[in-house]
């Protein structure tokens, strides 16, 4: 074997090994990627319509855009984001009856803004719950998740006091932040640059669907925060 064919195939075998890792590093970068479950999250809220809950309220019906990207994102997935990243996360969860009301105007304004995905945290299992005993202290019936707590605390700047009430339906602070459902942040190179909790002041009732007035509020709320992080770019004057 000459040189020049010891050459070639030293040549070769580094290209092999450079593709092989270019290869690795692709199949990890994937792997550690939030899903897009869109046809999940459809399915996980359309199936609750017209159901009624053991308290006998009927769920708020939702119709879920199949065509826009809802990336399912862990805990993990959000302090990332809230560190380093850019995105819309939503948290909240399917019973929760004022997110089923928030679903459609935040998806047709992401939409309207060229939002290409929504994170989604389903926060209904990870959260603490607390509870005031016969004697006035604070008990805690459910302790949040580790990650839970490390979200609470990047958001506290934006977050809201957890109360809970007493045995004669006073409200009793916790002296903790809570996450509460539906909350929607947009964050911008790891700094939350917009928020907004629950739906429109003048809905009451969660289980009664908002009207489309409501609706329009709501989505130029959404719109408005969306446009913080979207990529788009058009003004009065044109793109």
């Amino acid at each position: 074997m000459d040189k020049n064919q010891k050459i070639l195939i030293l040549i070769i075998a580094i290209l092999i090994v450079i593709t092989g890792v270019i290869g690795f590093l692709v199949v990890k970068n994937q792997k550690d990627k939030p899903a897009v479950k869109t046809s999940e999250f459809k399915e996980e809220y359309e199936k609750l319509n017209g159901v009624v809950n053991d308290n006998g309220y009927t769920y708020p019906t939702v119709d879920v855009d199949a065509d826009f990207n809802i990336v399912y994102a862990t805990e993990d997935d959000v302090l990332d984001i809230l560190k380093k990243g850019n995105g819309v996360i939503y948290f909240g969860f399917p019973t929760c009856p004022w997110c089923r009301n928030m679903i459609k105007p935040l998806i047709s304004a992401a939409e309207s803004n060229n939002l290409e995905e929504i994170y989604y945290l389903n926060i209904m299992d990870i959260r603490d719950s607390l509870r005031v005993d016969d004697t006035g202290d604070i008990i805690a019936d459910k302790q949040g998740s580790k990650n839970y707590k490390k979200i609470l605390k990047e958001l506290d700047s934006i977050l809201e006091t957890y109360y809970v009430k007493d045995a004669m339906g006073n409200d009793v602070s916790t002296n903790e932040k809570r996450l509460y459902a539906p909350t929607v942040i947009a964050v911008k190179k790891g700094k939350v640059v917009a928020h907004h909790v629950g739906t429109v002041s003048s809905q009451t009732d969660p289980y009664v669907e908002l009207t489309k007035e409501q609706q329009e509020e709501l989505y130029s709320i959404y719109s408005d925060l969306i446009s913080k992080v979207s990529k788009k770019t058009c003004d009065k004057k044109g793109c």
